[in-house]
């Protein structure tokens, strides 16, 4: 049978599971709510590091200079090929 494959990503499955049974109609898997769970982790990360960007890049801490990156970071990420 081989070794179990063991990932972080086994620890969003449950509230992954969760999240699709509130919105599913049919019971199928719908990835979104995997993207959402994925979303807000990277949105609480980005907030968290934000204060120890700080000493790096005086100013960075403004909530509007985080979502600015936020938004190039999305940027740069559709417009590549």
């Amino acid at each position: 049978m081989g070794f179990p494959f063991w990932s972080s990503e086994l620890l969003l499955i449950a509230p992954a599971l969760k999240l699709n049974n509130l919105l599913s109609k049919d019971g199928s898997f719908d990835l979104r709510p995997m993207g959402s769970i994925h979303a807000a982790l990277f949105l609480l990360a980005a907030i968290w590091l934000a204060p120890l960007l700080e000493a790096v890049s005086p100013g960075f801490h403004n909530s509007k200079n985080v979502a600015r990156a936020l938004e190039n970071l999305h940027l740069d990420e559709s417009t590549r090929k």
